[in-house]
C-alpha cells in the first residue's frame, strides 16, 4: 500500500505543476477537464481491479 502511494507522488507533482503553469497563463478550463477525465479513468480502473481481485 505504501509503495503504491509513493509511486503516485511524481504523477501528483506533475499534475500540480502543470495546472499551476496553465493557470498562470490564464487557462482555467483545461485543468478542470484534465481532472475530470483523470477522475473518470480512475473510477473505471478501480472497477476493473475490483472485478479482477
Amino acid at each position: 500500500m505504501q509503495r503504491m502511494v509513493f509511486l503516485g507522488i511524481p504523477f501528483s507533482m506533475l499534475y500540480n505543476m502543470s495546472v499551476a503553469v496553465m493557470r498562470s497563463f490564464g487557462e482555467t478550463k483545461m485543468p478542470l477537464y484534465a481532472l475530470t477525465v483523470s477522475s473518470l479513468l480512475l473510477l473505471v480502473w478501480d472497477g476493473v481491479w475490483q472485478v479482477l481481485l
